[in-house]
């Protein structure tokens, strides 16, 4: 190589490639958490809606239906008397998960009969 020629010497490629191996690194990482907190989001979603249709079928006097085992969540509700209130009843649905860990989302509502 003649003098006053450009040109990229090998040190310069290798941290060229290093700056962008820890760049890829992050993203991915970065991609992984996102996708990881997208699906406990949706879970948790699938969650409030079993347990919103449950208190609305004991606000209507039904039990609600057992689900399905394959669908990973189960569901508990029941109905006690509120301590002190004749006629007014506590309606507690709770909804349990497992994915990476154990989870629970419960709903609690008063209803008069």
């Amino acid at each position: 190589m003649r003098v006053g020629e450009g040109g990229v010497t090998l040190i310069e490629v290798i941290v060229a490639v290093l700056l962008l191996s820890v760049i890829a690194l992050g993203l991915t990482t970065t991609l992984t958490q996102s996708q990881h907190g997208l699906r406990g989001g949706g879970q948790l979603l699938r969650a409030i809606a079993l347990a919103s249709a449950a208190m609305e079928q004991m606000r209507a006097g039904q039990m609600p239906a057992a689900l399905a085992p394959e669908d990973g969540f189960t569901r508990t509700a029941k109905m006690s008397p509120w301590d002190g209130h004749p006629g007014l009843y506590r309606i507690d649905v709770s909804v349990e998960w497992t994915s990476d860990a154990a989870h629970s989302y419960t709903l609690s509502s008063l209803v008069q009969r």
